[in-house]
């Protein structure tokens, strides 16, 4: 069997599965979809394209010189779980004032690339499945590696981008007091991660 064949189907697949997977990015390009519309959303859901570059090329040394890593995710975990409580307040603390389109937009790219940033599940994804499956697609060639990479960002952002899209375009549905619900549903989800995060990273720290 052509040995192309297994990576490209682990590509779609686990891009797809990462894409729709419950974390604080999917999260949060819910809450900036209902809160500032599709164009927010879009560029959480786009961050990963610009923060996991150097994600994967640390991963990729890492997994080449240390034996653990355990500390370092300890950390990410901690300053993740700070970050996203700071995120949480801010959706719990929401009354429905509109925002500038093209400005928060803007501000909704910062969020998710630092949430992507301080979020050790990209960390972990590239240092234990990513660079072997990489390595793999190395052998046989460059160009193996790229068809890799994109299949996965694709299907990874483009789930993303779905979401945004169905609750951009219909977030006109909600109204007032079901609108702030929803913003508030969505600050305790966030909460809920922090909370994890924080267990996680006191737990591999200690």
């Amino acid at each position: 069997m052509d040995p192309v064949i297994p990576l490209i189907s682990a590509a779609f697949v686990l891009g797809a599965t990462s894409g729709l997977s419950p974390g604080p990015l999917l999260t949060l390009v819910v809450a900036e979809s209902f809160q500032r519309g599709f164009r927010s959303g879009a560029a959480v859901a786009v961050a990963p394209l610009i923060t996991d570059a150097p994600v994967i090329l640390l991963m990729l040394w890492l997994a080449h010189t240390l034996s653990s890593v355990e500390s370092i995710i300890g950390v990410l975990y901690i300053l993740g779980a700070c970050y996203i409580a700071y995120l949480s307040v801010e959706l719990l603390r929401f009354k429905g004032v509109e925002i500038d389109a093209a400005s928060g937009a803007r501000t909704s790219f910062m969020k998710g690339a630092v949430v992507n940033l301080l979020n050790p599940a990209p960390y972990v994804f590239w240092l234990t499945i990513g660079a072997p499956l990489l390595a793999q697609a190395k052998e046989i060639s460059w160009l193996v590696v790229t068809a890799f990479l994109v299949v996965f960002y694709g299907l990874l952002v483009g789930m993303k981008l779905l979401l945004a899209i169905l609750i951009g375009k219909n977030r006109h549905l909600l109204k007032g007091g079901c609108y702030r619900a929803v913003m508030r549903f969505m600050g305790i989800i966030l909460l809920l991660f922090a909370a994890v995060f924080m267990k996680n990273g006191v737990e591999k720290i200690f």
